[in-house]
């Protein structure tokens, strides 16, 4: 089993959390010390959760409450909306000509920094300027 620890504020001090990345699930354990009235509200903060790397509707989260003895008291759910995670920028983008004579077949050395995480097999483009022509590798001279 793949469980492992998160971290919570927000609540008790007892609290204790765990994550389960098969069943993509968070546990949240101990969270309250006292009774919680009707509708007050609960809010707290959960680490170890990762954004999705779309920008397009992503579905529900759902939330179980269970009693000290694993009755369900309630349940709910929350749809998040589309374009709700932000697209990063890069924070160093260098272009570099290694072969600087003009209408020559050349190669360029680009280095970047990423500002967010890069999953595998991500993939990228370049956007080039028009007077530079890209060519299939085939046609370029030797």
């Amino acid at each position: 089993m793949s469980v492992s620890e998160c971290t919570t504020t927000g609540l008790a001090t007892t609290t204790y959390c765990t994550t389960d990345p098969i069943l993509n699930t968070i546990k949240i354990g101990r969270f309250t010390t006292r009774p919680i009235p009707v509708n007050e509200k609960i809010s707290f903060t959960v680490n170890s959760i990762q954004n999705a790397g779309i920008y397009t509707s992503l579905g529900d989260v759902g939330i179980k409450i269970y009693s000290a003895f694993e009755a369900e008291v309630c349940t709910g759910e929350y749809t998040i909306p589309g374009n709700s995670f932000l697209q990063n920028n890069i924070t160093f983008f260098d272009a570099e000509v290694l072969d600087p004579i003009a209408n020559y077949d050349a190669r360029y050395r680009f280095t970047i920094i990423p500002a967010s995480r890069v999953a595998q097999y991500s993939y990228m483009e370049l956007y080039l300027p028009e007077n530079i022509t890209v060519m299939d590798e085939g046609e370029m001279q030797s």
